[in-house]
């Protein structure tokens, strides 16, 4: 009989007869006297009531009666299926017998039987509330732009879906409508169909628990493709309206949509995106049907307000071009220390990700909500077979960044550094090209004292403290920040390091090795007289230090030697290092008012007391702190300086004696007769008087230079051979002619070679290297690179960095060709990117650093004259 009841209400009509039979399983009998009431207005809807006999009376909080209910009604079900309180009250008008439902026993069936909840959603006309158990667990979380979200999230969303379903071939939305909503899979099969010049394309097919039209919704654009069922279909829906509130409310949703969306561009979009990929310097010159073929590879990505469009150090995998909104260019994404740039609609960026394909050095925000065009590098390196004139361009526009990006660099970040004023932007940009830059974490030690040193810094950014140790204790000697270098003295004198350097906040910093701080040195006599005169600024006031110091314990002395015996370091010993420095400084001034005259010897002589009582050690240090100090100010520095300018530049008032020449027993020329070897042993004559003379002191077989003698020596040439003497010095032969070589230019033995995976990481190039005879490299010299269909002309020494005969050239695809032009050269052929095979990089686990398109190349060209 209960079943019965289930059936004719028409709440249950449409399940199925077993989905019937559960959900009357699940209701218990329940009765009410005439005038008791089975529920008030503001009571919390836990049951839903079927009458099986008697009437009830609907009524307002004011008793008044709305309605009356008779057998096979059912009673509060709309607060129940709401989630909310009563808003109404029910007295029974006669006895009565009522089938109740539980809230509980309906979230446990739905559990069971999801299509059950379904149903009553759609005969109820929206969601139900206890399927949103299912919806959070079963559903939402499945999806997989949804994982990351929180409990209050998924299920703030699942409050706000809406049911719908559609017959086998309807239409959900078209292309170009505006997007009015998402939707949610629940059951059966829809295709996405994209539009491509007006003309239908193959089509996308999902199944349950996909989601589609969250683009639009997230860009605010029209549809980019036509929705079809392809069976009957059951939707859970989440209009505009309610995106927009619950993103406002949890921004963390538009992220999670948009993490990992990306769209084609409609036939619109790629139309504009022709306009503004003509306004890339690198598609400038590019004739149409090529841009217009990148256009059709681009994408549309969202990007939420403060959100990330890459952080520095990422695979540089995309360029971008803004549609809407802003972007900011910054130093790193965590600190946003430096601000490069801020980006408008139309603006574009990223664009070395197709130049180089290195990873990111620097980091991008969307500062709103922001659609941005991407091109991906593994979809341009496909344009790149279909369209060759792009690999000129490519390369050209390369080698103008790279030498802008140094040009940036050199006036942000050199023109700061102390050791560096006075260079000019060339002589800049040469210490650049030595310069390796090295980071340091707050508390790291930078350099040790007393260890070997080949390398000081310039600081980029951060402060770092430099340390010294007296008696066992450290103390601080100096802060230095931003545009301050140290570690010079190492390099200068060759001795160990004289303190230590402790990094105070996170360090940038630029290290210049010894062989090029040695060559910068003597090449820019400036760089030479700027830290000549750092040098003498620092052992000024080294100097003023340590005097003030004597002074103070020489003072001490006079007054209680008894207390500076037993304590001899007491006030070194209680104060900070800062607070000494500051106390140190007043006694530096007064130092040369203390001891005049008299004054002085008994000032001299309480030092002499003060250092008797120092240890062993401590004098041996101060004794070569006093060397040192000597040597730096009077034999280091000046020599320093004054060799860093050529001799044959000195003028008036210059030092006489640097461009005196001076004799020498290696460089005095003095003829001397071939020194020559005796058939038999004979006895050299020595000269009977003792007066030195001078003689250039060549080494030969016998003990002393032998004067003229009537020594057999070899006849001239005549026709008849004649055997001459052996002799220790070989006799020069007449030259003979040399064969000309068949090339100017030849290719070094293995070249042209492959690179290894672990050398390649991925990239596509030719290395080409020029040397002369001796190995050194050639700049200028014009090389043509060869493919088929095309070629180009390259010129070596834009790297110098690398090397002056150095030059690259991007391979995209086929088979290429290299010589050097206006010469006789040999050719390097057979060098291709077209091998399938992929190589794993072992050191860094790179799986395709060696791949289809991206193998590289090294060419070695040796002039042979």
């Amino acid at each position: 009989m209960k079943l019965r009841y289930v059936r004719n209400a028409v709440l249950f009509a449409d399940l199925s007869e077993e989905e019937q039979k559960k959900v009357s399983d699940k209701m218990r009998l329940v009765r009410y006297r005439e005038g008791q009431t089975i529920f008030e207005k503001g009571d919390t809807s836990d049951v839903l009531y079927l009458v099986k006999s008697g009437w009830v009376k609907i009524i307002t909080g004011e008793s008044t009666v709305l309605a009356s209910m008779g057998p096979g009604s059912l009673l509060g079900e709309a607060d129940l299926f709401m989630g909310r309180s009563r808003s109404t009250g029910a007295l029974a008008a006669t006895n009565v017998s009522l089938w109740a439902l539980s809230d509980q026993d309906l979230e446990k069936l739905i559990a069971e039987e999801p299509k059950i909840g379904v149903k009553l959603s759609l005969a109820f006309g929206s969601r139900i509330a206890q399927l949103n158990y299912y919806l959070v667990e079963k559903s939402l979380r499945g999806i997989t732009a949804f994982s990351d979200l929180s409990e209050e999230e998924l299920l703030t969303i699942a409050t706000r879906l809406t049911v719908e379903e559609h017959r086998r071939g309807d239409v959900i939305y078209r292309s170009e409508e505006s997007a009015e909503a998402l939707y949610i899979i629940e059951s059966g099969r829809v295709k996405l169909i994209p539009v491509v010049s007006g003309e239908e394309v193959s089509f996308v097919e999902l199944d349950a628990g996909a989601i589609f039209g969250e683009m639009g919704l997230l860009t605010g654009r029209p549809y980019a493709e036509s929705a079809q069922t392809i069976t009957e279909v059951t939707l859970w829906v989440l209009s505009r309206k309610d995106f927009w509130e619950l993103t406002g409310d949890y921004p963390a949703i538009r992220v999670a949509l948009s993490s990992r969306l990306r769209a084609h561009l409609s036939p619109d979009d790629q139309a504009l995106a022709v306009e503004h990929l003509k306004g890339v310097p690198l598609f400038a010159d590019l004739p149409r049907g090529a841009v217009q073929g990148i256009s059709k590879q681009m994408l549309l990505r969202h990007v939420p307000k403060d959100e990330l469009v890459y952080a520095e150090g990422t695979p540089g995998d995309a360029l971008y071009i803004i549609e809407s909104g802003q972007v900011r260019i910054v130093s790193e994404a965590e600190s946003e220390r430096e601000v490069f740039a801020h980006l408008q609609a139309g603006d574009f960026f990223g664009e070395m990700a197709l130049l180089t394909g290195k990873s990111r050095s620097s980091a991008a925000r969307a500062e709103t909500n922001t659609n941005l065009w991407m091109l991906y590098r593994s979809d341009f390196d496909e344009l790149l077979v279909q369209y060759p004139a792009i690999s000129l361009a490519l390369s050209r526009t390369l080698s103008e960044r790279l030498s802008q990006a140094d040009q940036r660099f050199v006036e942000r970040h050199l023109r700061r550094m102390s050791l560096l004023v006075g260079l000019s932007s060339k002589q800049l940009e040469d210490v650049s090209a030595r310069l390796r830059p090295v980071k340091y974490r707050s508390g790291e030690v930078i350099l040790t004292e007393g260890t070997p040193g080949d390398v000081m810094y310039l600081i980029e950014w951060g402060r770092v403290e430099v340390l010294s140790k007296t008696d066992g204790r450290s103390r601080v000697l100096a802060l230095l920040g931003e545009g301050d270098f140290f570690g010079e003295m190492a390099l200068l004198t060759g001795s160990t390091r004289s303190a230590t350097v402790r990094a105070v906040t996170d360090v940038d910093l630029l290290a210049l090795y010894q062989p090029d701080f040695d060559e910068l040195v003597l090449k820019y006599p400036t760089l030479a007289v700027t830290l000549g005169r750092v040098l003498s600024q620092r052992l000024n006031r080294a100097a003023e230090l340590l005097t003030g110091e004597l002074a103070g314990v020489a003072a001490g002395a006079r007054v209680a030697p008894a207390q500076a015996r037993s304590k001899p370091s007491s006030d070194r010993e209680i104060v900070p290092a800062t607070a000494a420095a500051r106390m140190a400084r007043p006694r530096i001034r007064q130092t040369p008012r203390l001891l005049p005259g008299p004054t002085l010897r008994r000032g001299l002589g309480n030092t002499a007391a003060w250092f008797a009582l120092r240890s062993v050690g401590a004098k041996l240090r101060l004794v070569s702190v006093f060397l040192l100090f000597v040597w730096l100010c009077g034999i280091s520095a000046p020599a320093t300086v004054i060799s860093a300018f050529p001799s044959n530049s000195l003028g008036e008032g210059s030092l006489a004696f640097l461009q005196t020449p001076t004799a020498t027993s290696t460089f005095t020329p003095t003829s001397l007769p071939t020194p020559t070897a005796t058939l038999l042993p004979t006895e050299t004559p020595i000269p009977p008087t003792p007066t030195p003379q001078p003689v250039a002191i060549i080494p030969t077989d016998t003990p002393t230079p032998l004067p003229p003698t009537d020594t057999p020596t070899p006849a001239p040439p005549t026709d008849t051979p004649v055997p001459a003497p052996p002799t220790d010095t070989p006799t020069p032969e007449p030259p003979t002619p040399t064969p000309a070589p068949a090339y100017d230019f030849v290719l070094v033995e293995g070249s042209p070679r492959r690179l290894g995976p672990c050398e390649n990481e991925g990239r596509h190039h030719i290395m080409i290297d020029v040397v002369d005879a001796q190995g050194n490299g050639l700049p200028g010299i014009k090389l043509e690179v060869a493919w088929a269909g095309g070629s180009a002309e390259i010129e070596t020494g834009g790297k110098t960095e690398i090397g002056p005969g150095f030059v690259e050239f991007p391979m995209y695809h086929g088979t290429y060709s290299v010589r050097v032009l206006g010469a006789r050269s040999q050719v390097a052929e057979g060098i291709t990117v077209e091998i399938a095979e992929a190589e794993t990089c072992s050191a860094t686990g790179n799986q395709v650093a060696n791949s289809l398109y991206h193998y590289s190349y090294d060419v070695i060209f040796q002039r042979t004259y």
